[in-house]
């Protein structure tokens, strides 16, 4: 009698299957993955195994792979380190960093090398996956050297250039910015634009939103400080900076120091000024009837010009200062009646004795200001100006305010210093006049005072 056994064998099928379907889908992905792969024996560091994307790269044939060792598509140099790696290999997952490897044609590549440990037909092995990294690591470097020369290009540049972030604070300051504002690097770094005073600190942030949504500010002309707080005039010229999504991050701005440039020009409109100034003078002394009428029109164009509230012509006449005139005529300060100045006495005196300009700020804390009708009548700062033929003091020209003024700056025409102010011929001409009008009046009083004695 013949026996029949039978055994269930469907969970090995189903397992075999598994395997097969496991191994099939370990192939594909080794075989189709894009990326260089391949697997080693961790003794003798020979391939066993490479993908297509591995033939393709390094340009050697599967048989060639197979008959190297993984030191063979290393630089000569990089073995040693290589050898030490691989007995550092922990079993699991791991990431070996960027390695140079060689090609078949002696290329010279970078790659990044990410492998785990397997089981290969009964060795002990490693499965590699190589990412070529060479395109990435050359644009890097490109980029690092193009920031390089812009570094060195804005640290070069004779003008000012700093980069500010969408806050108003500096990321780049250089040394040009150091020697034009004040502020060292170090103290600019991090902080708001610290060249902006606080009065313009709206036009700033206004300016600031300009740039950042894209508008160049072109040639525009601003005034900012120093560290030393010194105004300066500077031009300005903004390029926006974006990032990789097309954010902008900041704003650099080129500067030009034109401080110099526009003195240069507030001198010359002040020149123009003054000859205009001048030749009004000029035409209403030579159109006017009388010694009055001439001063008054040398006044008010003195007035006019410098925009002061009050303007005063003492004549000298040998330790006296004579009062000629006050004016504007339509000035709210009034004088009751000036008394008799003296020279080395009160501001006009001194300055005709010492034959220099004074100024004061204020006269009511100026001991040297004794006339006490400048005080009363509510004037604040005042100037003493010598008008001179040559070196010869002839007069004096105060100039009053009721309000804190800078007469120092506003009458620096005509270098004051010397006192050769741009009047001082008309008003040596208007002496001259009035001198010869005294003498006149004096012939005059001896004729009748001849004529009257006669008679007796």
């Amino acid at each position: 009698m013949a026996r029949i056994y039978a055994w269930d064998i469907t969970d090995r099928k189903q397992a075999q299957e598994a395997q097969q379907d496991s191994e099939t889908k370990y192939r594909l992905l080794f075989e189709s993955n894009p990326q260089p792969m391949w697997v080693y024996d961790l003794e003798s560091l020979a391939f066993l195994k490479v993908n297509r994307a591995a033939v393709d790269l390094y340009g050697y044939s599967r048989e060639e792979f197979l008959a190297m060792t993984i030191k063979d598509i290393r630089p000569p140099e990089d073995v040693a380190p290589l050898l030490k790696r691989v007995k550092e290999l922990a079993p699991g997952l791991g990431y070996s960093g960027e390695w140079r490897h060689g090609k078949k044609s002696g290329e010279i590549i970078d790659v990044e090398i990410v492998s785990h440990e397997i089981a290969f037909n009964g060795r002990r092995a490693r499965l590699v996956l190589a990412q070529d990294v060479t395109a990435r690591k050359a644009a890097e470097e490109a980029q690092r050297q193009a920031h390089q020369k812009l570094q060195a290009i804005i640290q070069a540049s004779p003008l000012s250039i700093f980069v500010l972030d969408p806050e108003g604070r500096v990321l780049l300051w250089n040394s040009a910015s150091e020697k034009t504002f004040g502020w060292t690097e170090s103290e600019a770094m991090g902080t708001v634009l610290p060249i902006v005073p606080e009065d313009r600190m709206e036009e700033f942030r206004d300016n600031l939103r300009r740039a950042l949504s894209g508008e160049p500010l072109r040639d525009m002309e601003l005034r900012r400080r120093r560290k030393d707080g010194t105004p300066i005039d500077i031009r300005i010229f903004t390029s926006t900076l974006y990032d990789s999504q097309g954010e902008a991050t900041g704003v650099m701005a080129v500067n030009a120091d034109i401080t110099e440039r526009k003195q240069a020009e507030e001198e010359l409109n002040q020149n123009l000024r003054e000859m205009t100034l001048l030749n009004k003078i000029s035409h209403l002394i030579s159109s006017s009837i009388s010694l009055e009428h001439m001063v008054h029109a040398t006044v008010n164009g003195i007035v006019e010009y410098l925009d002061t509230d009050l303007a005063i012509f003492f004549l000298k006449e040998d330790a006296s200062l004579p009062l000629l005139i006050v004016g504007p005529q339509d000035s709210r300060y009034k004088f009751g009646s000036v008394p008799a100045h003296c020279v080395g006495e009160c501001l006009c005196g001194l300055a005709a004795r010492d034959g220099q300009p004074i100024y004061v700020q204020d006269i009511r804390t100026d001991p040297r200001c004794t006339m006490v009708e400048c005080k009363e009548a509510g004037l604040q700062s005042f100037a003493a100006l010598p008008l001179k033929s040559g070196n010869r003091v002839i007069g004096i020209l105060g100039l009053a305010s009721g309000t804190p003024r800078d007469f120092k700056k506003l009458a620096s025409f005509g270098n004051p210093c010397s006192g050769n102010l741009p009047w001082s011929k008309e008003f040596s001409s208007a002496r001259r006049s009035y001198e010869a009008s005294r003498g006149i009046v004096a012939r005059n009083h001896r004729a009748q005072a001849g004529r009257g004695g006669s008679e007796t």
